[in-house]
């Protein structure tokens, strides 16, 4: 495993704009994982984070091609 083998988040906000740059990064073949903490923490039984607010991470080869998707997203 190098460097570049990494999980790092790349945008952090509203799910349904995480969703929507999701469905734009797999469009050209990056992988990404959404994590919502707070409903991570209902299912265990308490609630901490922030109410529809998610994290969106790829690997960390994949940075500057999805960094320049989310800049036309967010235009």
């Amino acid at each position: 495993m190098n460097t570049h083998d990494e999980l790092i988040k790349i945008y952090s906000g509203a799910e349904v704009q995480a969703h929507l740059i999701k469905s734009e990064l797999e469009k050209i073949g990056i992988t990404c994982i959404i994590r919502d903490e707070f409903q991570e923490s209902i299912h265990v039984g308490w609630a901490s984070g922030i109410p529809n607010c998610v994290d969106l991470y790829i690997m960390e080869q994949d940075k500057e091609k999805a960094e320049e998707v989310i800049k036309d997203i967010e235009v």
